[in-house]
């Protein structure tokens, strides 16, 4: 069975040529050639899109913006990078910021926050790791409004859950006067029930 996308040049020929073993290998030869010429036509292709190029392309843009990509730095980060810096050109508003450093995650979930008569804004959203903070950090400094102060607003968000319970207790009390009690002999109480509650 061909799979599907596959080149099969056979197809192409007439019938008489089907069963000749010199053929079937030229065939077979010229099919891989044909689909490596496809996958590299669609790598080119690819990289016209920020969001499909692979390795060249990327290098290409990070030269033009003269980025230097590190080690540790993800394929999806350093996309992320350059379609932030591709779209940084002025005039810079608020919500224009917001969207370019929404760039760097995978749903927007930077919100930028002015502070009332004041020219300042906060910045506020969760990092996993320092790079990207860094990273938000020098894209903030380099396209901010030259008369607003940038206020670094770190936020964290963990949940704490608490299990409580609680028991409740039933005591006779033998103390009472008129009674049999005996001190040093009769205890004070005695424990009747004790139940257990869960809140």
């Amino acid at each position: 069975m061909v799979e599907e996308n596959k080149t099969n040049i056979k197809l192409n020929l007439p019938e008489y040529y089907h069963d000749i073993k010199d053929i079937e290998y030229l065939s077979e030869s010229l099919n891989r050639e044909l689909d490596d010429i496809k996958e590299q036509r669609q790598k080119i292709f690819n990289n016209f899109f920020m969001k499909d190029m692979h390795e060249v392309g990327l290098s290409r843009w990070e030269k033009i913006f003269n980025i230097k990509p590190k080690k540790t730095d993800s394929l999806q980060f350093r996309k992320n990078r350059v379609i932030s810096k591709y779209q940084s050109r002025p005039p810079i508003s608020i919500k224009s910021l917001e969207r370019i450093l929404n760039n760097y995650f995978d749903k927007p979930i930077l919100e930028i926050k002015l502070v009332p008569d004041e020219y300042a804004f906060m910045i506020e959203f969760m990092a996993d790791n320092a790079n990207l903070y860094k990273e938000i950090e020098q894209q903030v400094i380099e396209l901010k409004p030259s008369n607003m102060e940038h206020i670094p607003t770190p936020k964290a968000m963990s949940t704490i859950k608490f299990k409580v319970k609680a028991s409740k207790t039933d005591i006779e009390r033998n103390t009472r006067l008129g009674t049999t009690w005996k001190l040093g002999v009769t205890p004070f109480a005695e424990v009747i029930r004790v139940e257990e509650l869960e809140i």
